[in-house]
């Protein structure tokens, strides 16, 4: 069932999930108690990344692994990546 279905069918009572970072721990301490998680990391539409020669239009479930690994068109001649290698543990997404 496609996502924007399951959570319209959910009544409010949903909560999306792509990598579960923010989402998972107020799960175990029990903050949030969604009826349904909808995981939406592997909707294609979402991880796609479109470049120019001066734009990039990055989708919601690019993740830091594909920006640091050059697994997207980076128009910034490398210095996405030099960032990304320099913000976070290496991500392997």
């Amino acid at each position: 069932m496609p996502a924007l279905a399951l959570m319209a069918n959910a009544d409010g009572m949903a909560k999306i999930i792509a990598g579960g970072q923010s989402l998972g721990p107020m799960l175990n301490l029990r903050l949030v108690e969604p009826d349904l998680i909808v995981d939406i990391s592997g909707l294609s539409e979402l991880k796609q990344a479109e470049g120019s020669s001066d734009e990039l239009v990055v989708g919601a479930c690019i993740t830091h692994g594909d920006i640091e690994d050059a697994r997207i068109p980076d128009v910034t001649r490398g210095a996405m990546r030099r960032v990304a290698g320099a913000i976070a543990l290496p991500g392997r997404s």
